[in-house]
């Protein structure tokens, strides 16, 4: 792992912490909800281990590559799917932050979350019978 130092890895880490985190907001939202429980993406952020102190670095195409696979799912202007930024839904547009210079823990590349918008009632109902409480 260690810091950002390569254009195409970067990317490739990106996309790869998006599928993990939509696979993890899949099995958060099951069996009461699913994906298509998302209204929209609020906010994405990633805070990157970048060599240099942040001086030299590729911080934002980590968290563009975050981003992109949120507007492939969700929908959005940056998505596969758009036809001259116009896409049939627009649940994955959201703002986003990148930052570099950090030095994450045990080496990891990247720290990227993404806030998302699921109807208020599903959320209850999902912290009463799967939270701490249940």
């Amino acid at each position: 792992m260690g810091a950002v130092t390569n254009e195409d890895a970067d990317i490739e880490k990106g996309i790869e912490a998006s599928i993990q985190h939509i696979r993890c907001l899949h099995w958060g939202l099951h069996p009461l909800g699913s994906l298509n429980d998302v209204w929209y993406c609020v906010k994405g952020f990633g805070m990157v281990n970048s060599a240099g102190g942040g001086v030299l670095t590729l911080s934002h195409l980590v968290v563009n590559g975050y981003s992109k696979v949120f507007h492939d799912v969700f929908g959005g202007p940056l998505s596969q799917f758009a036809e001259d930024g116009s896409d049939q839904s627009l649940s994955g547009w959201h703002a986003r932050s990148a930052v570099g210079g950090f030095d994450l823990p045990a080496g990891v590349r990247a720290e990227p979350e993404m806030i998302v918008q699921i109807d208020p009632d599903l959320a209850l109902r999902i912290i009463r019978e799967n939270g701490p409480h249940a």
